[in-house]
């Protein structure tokens, strides 16, 4: 006989993968903070198995576990850029043209940690010290950081939230 639950997550009435484990994120936060261990930032995903009420024992379960650890990196991730938003760093967006012109102490690349059915998202964090925003020369839009004193080999903006510290720490 199996002690297996057979119960499912499911995506009834087209409900997102962020909304599927919402009511077992407190579950999977106190889990998470009662096996962290001192030595390290991360609980590995088996670590979780049995101990998420409501989930333990699912056919789904490693699935679950699995978005939920995204869900909370990604609310770290989240945590840590309006941490840097509050020590000065500013988005690109919101520059003035005249401070956009200015090369600024340092740029930031940050994934924008979210996706149409989150629980993922890119958590991307890439600081690169007074890099150089380079500009696509026919829609002035940022592309890509050139570390100082390069030429070549930088790094693409692509998908990813620029962020900078301006110069003299004033925008």
């Amino acid at each position: 006989m199996s002690t297996t639950n057979t119960r499912s997550i499911d995506f009834a009435n087209g409900m997102t993968k962020k909304e599927v484990i919402a009511e077992y994120l407190p579950a999977f936060k106190a889990a998470f903070d009662r096996l962290k261990p001192s030595t390290r930032d991360f609980v590995y995903n088996d670590d979780f198995l049995g101990e998420i009420e409501g989930l333990a024992g699912t056919e789904d379960e490693s699935r679950a576990i699995y978005w939920l650890q995204n869900a909370r990196r990604q609310e770290v991730h989240f945590k840590r850029v309006d941490a840097a938003l509050e020590e000065g760093w500013v988005d690109y967006e919101d520059l003035s043209e005249s401070d956009r012109e200015k090369r600024p102490e340092s740029v930031l690349l940050v994934g924008r940690g979210e996706d149409s059915n989150v629980v993922g998202g890119s958590t991307e964090w890439i600081e690169i010290p007074s890099g150089r925003i380079v500009l696509d020369p026919e829609s002035g839009e940022p592309t890509g950081i050139l570390p100082k004193g390069k030429r070549t080999f930088g790094t693409r903006i692509e998908d990813r939230r620029l962020l900078v510290k301006p110069a003299g720490g004033k925008a």
